[in-house]
């Protein structure tokens, strides 16, 4: 994918289109087109300082880039208050993601060439430079690397942090004063250190801009550290270089094994993450700009761990079962599936799957998550016939279901009617001062789709391992108490809760009655409620959260952290809900070409506009549509590629027959 600039014309519709490439262990490195950090999480290397992907620390922010002697180019830019200095983003003629970044700038008769690259589970990032000029002026390079050691959360401010620095003839390494461990390690091959002879307070480059988080309401303004540079004598009309930033808890191990003065190993290095990358997406036939959601695909994925977005999500149960299908099984990606399978039911209690989770802290609020791993467990067997899983996790599924007929967890419960209550969190959960902003108490329409799910799963799964499942007989008292429950007539469509009241807004919930391997409700309910969703919902990116009619409908995801968490679930729209939609549309005689065009802003225009070759999170209910939230959402990416595959694509799971609906 390449993107021809224009700049500065080109300037306001850049700075907002990012780039990211992960390393697997859940380390990145990120930032904008134009090189400025507009967030307080881009950077050139952020690495997980615990068991990927938790406690995640900046630690080399960005670098200032001077080509020449006599007549100096600058090629990189920073903002600070009232301006942009240098102003290198003037030169950058175009962008290239293939799949590592690539860019191009050119003045005159000098061209350079920068491309980034992180080596696969290593937390080390890889800046490659290519420099050709025939004219003698430009006859020297140099490269600042602006330091930082801090949580992606916060900014750096002067002197919160004091370095210390050792360095050699072509690296640099950091510590903290009073640690002995060395969190940075900077080396070019071909490129010389030149520690700096500037004071203290000379060192930090003070008053950095981010302008996203201003404009999210947060604190926006940030200083880094600068302990020297490297610089390189051009004596030749083109010569090519790399630099090497390895960071971490075993940043000398990596920095070692990494590191080379021939400019031959990079290479070498940057071919095998290309290699690596190309199959993910040609095994299941993606071809042009699609092929970055296979990669995009492969960013979330991390010891055995889904990570729900980037730049600030970590581990979520919920987000890794939905994402589950898409990311890993349309992808043929099984061995990874199983991995994850096994570990969240290891992290089960009480029959429920941890909602955010790291290695030290779990929150059970939330019985979606729990619901949506049979559903996970039963398309990887839909995709694998896996029976020695399926019998290893037979008590895990009774477990959960055991979780709400058990009255084990207090606020869940099953009613006299079969359905489920739940006082617990649903995935509408934004919450201001410690309330919800959407309360869904009672029972929510797509926890008892989930729930009628289940009920078939478990009796389906138990019928290929020879097991009984001992409540066989109540999923058909939960489909006939739910129509009777939650169709609005009306509305000529499903409530969304029902408890004391009946809440008659329109939400996206109800598409799981149709779209789910089991639908809930019969058939003939269907059309109408596809029908429904479509003319109060559906956008060109997504399902609202809420019909536009509605008096707490909100049109724009924006300002500070309150008025977001009141857009959250309230008219936002959410890309993942259109996998689930394009399912249901189908099921119900949608015609295929109608339901590409559903996906076609979202795989053509939105992968060139805001997290380059991906998904972002959300959208404003209102057009244009803008993205917000996450530039690289899992679920967003999964659900994308499971309905273009499974649905329109037709390249359906191979023992569907086996475990298909009934």
């Amino acid at each position: 994918m390449e993107i021809l600039l224009d700049l500065p014309n080109d300037f306001d519709s850049t700075i907002c289109r990012e780039w990211l490439i992960t390393n697997g262990l859940g380390g990145y490195a990120s930032s904008t087109l134009l090189g400025i950090n507009t967030r307080k999480y881009h950077g050139l290397l952020v690495v997980p300082f615990n068991d990927p992907p938790h406690q995640r620390k900046l630690l080399f922010s960005n670098i200032d880039m001077s080509v020449g002697d006599a007549r100096t180019l600058h090629f990189s830019s920073n903002e600070y208050p009232g301006t942009i200095y240098p102003d290198g983003y003037r030169y950058l003629r175009s962008f290239k993601m293939d799949p590592q970044p690539t860019f191009s700038y050119s003045c005159q008769d000098l061209f350079v060439k920068r491309t980034i690259f992180m080596p696969h589970l290593k937390n080390a990032v890889v800046v490659n430079f290519k420099i050709s000029s025939s004219s003698q002026e430009f006859n020297k390079v140099q490269i600042y690397p602006f330091i930082d050691f801090r949580d992606i959360h916060s900014l750096t401010g002067f002197g919160s942090v004091r370095f210390k620095e050792r360095y050699a003839e072509k690296k640099i390494e950091v510590a903290e004063v009073g640690s002995d461990l060395i969190f940075l390690a900077i080396g070019s091959d071909l490129m010389t250190y030149v520690p700096s002879e500037s004071s203290l307070e000379e060192k930090w480059y003070r008053n950095f801009i981010h302008r996203e988080e201003r404009e999210r309401g947060y604190p926006y303004v940030g200083d880094s550290y600068c302990p020297g540079h490297f610089e390189i004598e051009m004596d030749a009309e083109s010569i090519e270089f790399n630099l090497l930033a390895a960071g971490g808890p075993e940043t000398e191990k990596v920095f070692d094994e990494l590191y080379s003065e021939e400019p031959g190993k990079y290479d070498h290095l940057r071919e095998q993450n290309t290699k690596r990358l190309a199959p993910l997406s040609e095994r299941i036939g993606l071809e042009g700009d699609l092929r970055h959601l296979g990669w995009a695909a492969d960013s979330f994925l991390v010891d055995k761990k889904i990570v729900a977005g980037y730049h600030w999500f970590e581990c979520w149960g919920r987000d890794s079962l939905v994402s589950l299908p898409g990311l890993t099984l349309v992808t043929g990606r099984y061995r990874e599936a199983r991995k994850i399978l096994l570990d969240l039911a290891g992290r089960l209690k009480k029959g429920l799957v941890p909602n955010l989770f790291n290695e030290n802290n779990a929150d059970y609020n939330c019985l979606d998550a729990s619901l949506f791993y049979i559903y996970a467990l039963h398309k990887y067997l839909s995709y694998t016939d896996d029976l020695d899983l399926a019998r290893r996790l037979w008590k895990t599924g009774l477990e959960i279901v055991g979780s709400c007929i058990g009255e084990v967890n207090d606020g869940i419960r099953i009613e006299e009617d079969g359905l489920v209550w739940s006082e617990r969190g649903t995935w509408m959960d934004a919450r201001i001062d410690g309330e919800l902003v959407t309360p869904r108490r009672g029972k929510a329409v797509e926890l008892e789709a989930l729930w009628y799910n289940a009920l078939k799963s478990m009796e389906i799964i138990g019928d290929q391992i020879g097991r009984t499942f001992p409540f066989r007989l109540l999923a058909d008292k939960v489909r006939s108490s739910f129509i009777e429950t939650f169709w609005n007539e009306e509305k000529a469509c499903l409530f969304d809760v029902v408890a004391e009241e009946k809440d008659p807004r329109i939400r996206p919930n109800q598409i799981f009655a149709v779209s789910l391997p089991f639908p809930i409700i019969d058939e003939i309910f269907w059309r109408r409620i596809v029908k429904a969703v479509e003319g109060k919902l559906l956008t060109p990116y997504g399902l609202r959260s809420l019909a536009r009619d509605e008096i707490e409908y909100h049109g724009r995801y924006r300002g500070n952290i309150t008025e977001r968490d009141l857009a959250y679930h309230q008219g936002t729209v959410w890309s993942w809900l259109i996998g689930p939609f394009v399912t249901a549309f189908l099921r119900v005689g949608g015609e295929k070409e109608r339901a590409s065009i559903l996906l076609e802003k979202l795989v053509n225009q939105h992968l060139r506009e805001a997290g380059i070759g991906t998904i972002s999170e959300i959208f404003d209910g209102d057009p244009p549509h803008l993205p917000r939230g996450c530039i690289s959402q899992a679920w967003s990416v999964a659900e994308v590629l499971r309905c273009y595959i499974e649905d329109i694509s037709e390249i359906r799971p191979p023992f569907e027959d086996i475990y298909g609906m009934t």
